[in-house]
């Protein structure tokens, strides 16, 4: 446990997902999961601990860019210019908790939830205050499912990390430990992969909704 705080500093983070949902199988076939939680929902972090810090190292290039720019952080940096990254993360009181989650994660198994969490974000960016299924229609759906069935190829498991902190919005005092697995796939690999589960998604018979869909699907790597 770390006696005395390291130097204080306040980052934000991504989109949180949570350890049940990592641990658990991919969604039957015809369930939708949850939406993500909204990046504003994440707290900002003090950090008091992280990874290799006890051996004089800095925080890793890779999370500090994320912690400070999220996903598009991360990916500006050289190693990653070539890739799409996805960051899969978890939080909890036990470092051991974060220990066997880390142990646990697969990029086959896990990197298709990755993957259409972050196609169903896209789907929703257009929609203002309309509803999904009022804006697209039953492409929305489909699409979703489509992600979520899909077994997606050339992910990689680039590095993992942990920090243990503070949030002073949700708990103050409260230190947490929060793990990191950064995953990346060549970003010509996966438009391809997208461009054919779009292609075969069934578009509405209403011209706007179908407009909509043809719109957002012409565009969208423009906002992914």
């Amino acid at each position: 446990m770390v006696t005395a705080l390291f130097a204080a500093f306040f980052l934000s983070c991504s989109v949180l997902e949570n350890v049940h949902n990592e641990l658990k199988a991919a969604p039957p076939e015809q369930t939708i999961p949850p939406s993500m939680p909204p990046e504003e929902a994440v707290p900002s972090l003090r950090i008091l601990d992280y990874k290799n810090r006890e051996t004089g190292a800095a925080l890793a290039p890779w999370l500090r860019a994320y912690l400070s720019g999220g996903v598009p952080g991360a990916e500006a940096l050289d190693p990653y210019r070539g890739s799409y990254l996805f960051v899969s993360m978890i939080r909890s009181s036990e470092q051991a908790v974060i220990g066997q989650w880390v142990k646990n994660f697969s990029v086959d198994q896990d990197f298709s939830r990755l993957a259409a969490a972050r196609i169903r974000a896209r789907l929703d960016k257009e929609l203002g205050s309309q509803g999904p299924n009022e804006y697209y229609g039953p492409s929305y759906d489909d699409a979703v499912r489509s992600a979520y069935r899909r077994v997606f190829w050339g992910a990689r498991r680039e590095n993992d990390s942990w920090i243990l902190g503070s949030s002073a919005e949700e708990n103050p005092g409260a230190a947490e430990y929060w793990g990191f697995i950064l995953v990346s796939i060549p970003r010509d690999s996966l438009e391809i992969q997208i461009h054919e589960l779009l292609a075969g998604v069934s578009v509405s018979k209403l011209k706007e909704q179908h407009e909509a869909f043809d719109t957002m699907r012409e565009y969208f790597f423009e906002r992914f």
